[in-house]
This record gives structure tokens, sequence and C-alpha cells, in this order.
């Protein structure tokens, strides 16, 4: 069987999550580094080296249950079911988010085995 069609139908919903988890990352890291460079020692250099501390701590996969938990299941937000497909943009965005917010939270640097 061909490998190609199935690599790219599942880059249909891949890709976008890594650029989305991408995109939050770095506008969650730079805001934090930049309020952590402007008040050293303060507060918010604090508060962001306490969000890093969890983030490297805690692994993607507990990050996702926990959003799962509280977004889909107490909140109703989100649904916890699959990705809808692309028919609806907004709801297929919407699917999206949690993951995406799991993958960008900060995570330990690779380190030599």
């Amino acid at each position: 069987m061909p490998v190609a069609p199935l690599i790219a139908e599942r880059l249909q919903v891949t890709l976008p999550l890594a650029l989305m988890a991408m995109a939050i990352a770095v506008a969650i890291g730079v805001s934090l580094g930049v309020a952590a460079a402007a008040h050293p020692r303060q507060a918010p250099d604090r508060a962001a080296s306490t969000f890093a501390l969890i983030g490297i701590s805690v692994p993607d996969f507990w990050f996702g249950i926990l959003f799962i938990l509280l977004f889909s299941t107490t909140l109703h937000w989100f649904s916890a079911g699959g990705f809808p497909g692309w028919s609806d943009p907004a709801a297929a965005i919407k699917s999206l988010l949690l993951p995406a917010v799991a993958l960008a939270l900060p995570r330990p640097p690779f380190s030599p085995a």
C-alpha cells in the first residue's frame, strides 16, 4: 500500500496543529521573556520562572489530560471528541486549540543520552 496518501491525509491536521502550537509558544515565550527581562528579580520575573519550571516539570500528555478534564468535561467550552474536519474552519481551529496549547507549554531541552 502506498504511504504517501496516508501521510498527506494526516498532514492536513498535523501541520496546522504544529504551526498553531509554535505560534502560541512564541507568543507566550516572547511576552514572558520581555516581562521578566524588564523587571529582574521582581514579580514578573518570578512568575515567568515559575511558569517555565511548571512547564518543564509536567509532561505534555498530562497537560492535555488536565485541559480535557477542565475545559471539556467541567466547563464544556471545548469538545472532547475528535477532529471535525475543515468543512467548518472555526470548529476545526477550536478543536486544535487545546492540543496546541498543551504542546506550546515549555518543555525541557534535549539532553545527551
